[in-house]
């Protein structure tokens, strides 16, 4: 229940026209759980390979395995299908530790705005609200 800000850096290469993979660090800068307080915890830094596959136009499949920092290793896989122009709806799961995700993102021009809820079978609904903004190098 406690608010927290922080941000992550990524990349992104396509293999060819069907494949592509990527990787993030989530809290790259180590900020820590809500807004304020000497006292609180840090944000888990997370380290992140993806993989996508585009199955057609509008169905790509995705696995990623991630890192947390004094953690597990976790294995993540879903898909995404592409509704009209601009909208994406998701759908995922992760494992060992099970957490379902699903979630909307909607394109207007280089703006994305990504809406998703996790759950996790241990504590619950995990909300989200992203912001992404793709450029090319």
């Amino acid at each position: 229940s406690i608010h927290s800000i922080t941000f992550d850096i990524s990349a992104s290469y396509k293999i060819n026209n069907r494949l592509c993979t990527g990787f993030s660090i989530y809290n790259p800068a180590r900020l820590k759980r809500g807004i304020s307080g000497k006292d609180n915890p840090y944000l888990p830094l997370v380290f992140r390979i993806d993989f996508y596959y585009e199955m057609n136009k509008k169905f790509y499949l995705y696995s990623n395995i991630e890192k947390e920092l004094f953690t597990y290793f976790r294995i993540c896989c879903g898909g995404s299908y592409l509704i009209g122009k601009n909208i994406i709806l998701s759908v995922g799961i992760c494992l060992p530790n099970p957490e379902l995700s699903a979630g909307i993102r909607l394109m207007w021009k280089y703006i994305y705005i990504d809406v998703r809820s996790s759950f996790d079978f241990k504590i619950g609904f995990s909300p989200s609200l992203s912001l992404l903004i793709p450029f090319s190098l």
